[in-house]
């Protein structure tokens, strides 16, 4: 459960990042065979529905399974993204309190309906809707990042080997869903190339981070 809530956290960030970056132009060929191209809107919606989703949906998922393990509500948590870090860990905290697998005919096919199920379900539906945004190219292209000599780099907030790298879209970011930057939020940086000497690089982190 702490999984699919870390990479859910780390979709929500690509989305939110994807926000104002339009899908390219697409051609389309139409009556009589003449090409013509769909310009985009200048942001893109898909990154905006998908983050709106993971948004509201998380908050909404710890109320019904906070109300179903404890039989009380909560107020609704705030806009903050560190609020939405907090619903999430709360989820994958109060999961263990939700029935799970009960017995099942081993002829029925049909999806398990057992609370940590329902829940597990919410959380990888909810990853897939920013992986199949035409802007992310490939699902989960993140990958461990390593010196040379084979050893995984530490994050510089949490100091952890949590850093992942997806290179086709030149960011980095922490996969520690507890880990946080100056500015409260997920870390997240932005290669860059130095122009003082080729062939290497830096990154820029969100809270104005360089490493």
């Amino acid at each position: 459960m702490g999984d699919a809530a870390s990479y859910l956290y780390r979709c929500l960030t690509i989305a939110e990042h994807l926000i104002p970056v339009p899908d390219q132009d697409s051609p389309a060929i139409v009556d009589g065979g003449q090409v013509m191209v769909h310009s985009s809107p200048a942001w893109n919606p898909g990154a905006a529905f998908a983050a709106t989703d993971i948004f509201y949906g998380v908050r909404n998922l710890e109320a019904e399974v906070r109300l179903a393990v404890t039989g009380s509500g909560a107020d609704p948590r705030g806009s903050s993204d560190g609020n939405t870090r907090a619903a999430m860990i709360a989820i994958v905290n109060l999961a263990e309190a939700v029935d799970r697998h009960g017995y099942r005919d081993p002829k029925d096919k049909t999806p398990c309906q057992c609370g940590h199920c329902r829940i597990m379900r919410s959380l990888w539906a909810w990853a897939r809707s920013v992986e199949v945004l035409a802007a992310v190219d490939e699902a989960a292209r993140w990958s461990v990042i390593r010196h040379a000599d084979a050893k995984r780099i530490m994050c510089p907030y949490c100091d952890t080997p949590s850093l992942r790298a997806a290179v086709p879209w030149g960011m980095v970011a922490c996969g520690n869903p507890a880990c946080k930057d100056t500015a409260g939020n997920s870390p997240v940086a932005y290669m860059h190339e130095s122009a003082l000497k080729h062939g290497h690089g830096f990154l820029l982190w969100q809270d104005g981070r360089i490493t």
